[in-house]
């Protein structure tokens, strides 16, 4: 039988079980291997087609979305706001239901405004997929870095972590906190610390 995951959508690290995350991990492990193959590519998502909807920019995270999608031979439609009709006033339910007219059966969307993947999943039928919404979840960069530290240093108990950068980029660690409390970092002496350069100048001076 199957593993499958205890939710219906990706929106964020704290709808996720402890057990989901370790099959998500597992999977990962598995498709490890096939990106060290000559051919690249395996049937899991043939005949599903997956919307990349992006309200704000992020190079990285929507090339890896979209790589990751056609190595599972998803078929992909990318959509920018930019230059569509969210610019006259579309809503982004009105969006993403025309997007679905085309027969769409999963959504990744990236946006600003904290809360949207949720509100999105709550009225619209297909599975979605939080990338970035503004300063509230980024959970599959959580899941990434959560996974690399776990190949480093085994299940990541008792992990260390540090932040290096500006004050305002720490953001980023407060996405991944609720995730490494669930695989245990916290009750077994997870710490983390903040290295801001710009302080350590001030200090310096």
């Amino acid at each position: 039988m199957t593993e499958q995951l205890s939710v219906q959508h990706l929106l964020g690290i704290k709808d996720l079980t402890k057990e989901d995350i370790e099959l998500i991990f597992r999977t990962a492990d598995n498709f490890k291997d096939v990106i060290n193959r000559p051919i690249k590519k395996v049937p899991s998502l043939r005949d599903i087609t997956i919307a990349n909807i992006f309200f704000e920019n992020s190079t990285r995270t929507k090339l890896s979305f979209e790589l990751a999608e056609k190595r599972l031979s998803a078929d992909v439609v990318n959509f920018s706001a930019s230059g569509s009709s969210v610019s006259k006033g579309e809503t982004l339910v009105d969006t993403v239901n025309n997007i679905l007219a085309m027969k769409v059966d999963m959504v990744v969307m990236r946006h600003p405004k904290p809360g949207a993947a949720m509100f999105l999943a709550r009225h619209i039928k297909a599975n979605v997929i939080n990338a970035g919404d503004g300063t509230h979840e980024h959970p599959t960069q959580a899941l990434l870095d959560a996974f690399s530290i776990r190949e480093k240093l085994g299940r990541g108990e008792r992990c260390k972590s540090g932040y290096r950068g500006r004050y305002t980029s720490f953001e980023s660690s407060a996405k991944q906190y609720p995730l490494f409390a669930k695989i245990r970092c916290r009750s077994n002496g997870m710490w983390t610390r903040y290295i801001n350069p710009e302080i350590l100048e001030l200090i310096r001076g």
